[in-house]
């Protein structure tokens, strides 16, 4: 660091503490000089045998490249004996707060929400609900696509993809599943496919049981969609060697890869 990134800590006056996390406190403060607030991040190095955390090395690396309206504001770095501090400009929320204060259906956009072809039916159709069985209509699209080595549902806008869907998986009705017809963009006067078309498309390149694995996932109603859990508890996948899989062995928990700095 220059000595002309470095200034006196005595230049600022912390009011509170808005934050804590592994290494270092954020404290609200005030610019005595210009009487700007800001917020002011204390590194801890009390424990730092080998100097400046990586991690706080890597953060101010960073910030002194990045400068977009978007991106907080580095505004100086202090280091005086064992203390760092970084003085950022003082923001009243970050991302995370601002999102919980936000309605959800005025977040929604869609089109951030999966690749179109994998996107499960109740995104298609509007919903501004949806839980992890959106992915896993996703991996049932990608497992069918490895097995024929041709996407499942290749539409070019949303109607044409659901279309696609109901096509192959026929038009879903109240029976099948519960609430569709009461789905945003759901209309009665959708085509009525009665087919169920996905075992003559897979019979070739996939055995009963695999078919059947492929079914569940990409059962129309969320809440009855097969969930990760059951699926890798399923008896289809016992010959597979675990110990070789990123998860590591399955015991209800997935084994996760160490933290790197």
């Amino acid at each position: 660091m220059d000595s002309g990134e470095i200034s006196a800590l005595q230049n600022y006056s912390r009011i509170e503490k808005i934050g804590e996390g592994t290494y270092g406190v954020v404290y609200k403060g005030i610019d005595k000089r210009s009487g700007k607030m800001v917020a002011m991040k204390k590194i801890r190095l009390e424990n730092e045998d080998e100097g400046v955390p990586a991690t706080a090395i890597r953060e101010i690396s960073l910030l002194r490249e990045l400068t977009h309206p978007n991106i907080v504001a580095l505004e100086e770095i202090i280091l005086e004996e064992n203390r760092l501090y970084l003085i950022f400009e003082f923001l009243y929320m970050d991302l995370k707060k601002y999102i919980d204060t936000v309605p959800d259906s005025e977040l929604m956009n869609k089109e951030l929400i999966v690749t179109l072809w994998y996107r499960a039916p109740e995104v298609l159709l509007g919903a501004t609900r949806y839980s992890m069985g959106v992915d896993i209509w996703s991996i049932g699209c990608i497992a069918a696509e490895m097995a024929t080595k041709v996407p499942l549902f290749q539409g070019d806008s949303e109607i044409d993809q659901i279309f696609r869907i109901f096509r192959i998986m026929s038009t879903p009705t109240e029976d099948i599943w519960h609430g569709v017809t009461q789905l945003p963009d759901f209309k009665m006067s959708f085509p009525q496919w009665k087919e169920d078309g996905l075992r003559k498309i897979l019979d070739a390149y996939m055995d009963p049981e695999g078919i059947k694995i492929l079914r569940d996932m990409l059962t129309y109603d969320p809440a009855q969609r097969i969930s990760a859990k059951q699926l890798l508890k399923n008896p289809y996948f016992d010959d597979v060697d675990r110990k070789k899989l990123p998860a590591g062995n399955y015991d209800g928990t997935l084994v996760l890869p160490p933290r790197y700095i």
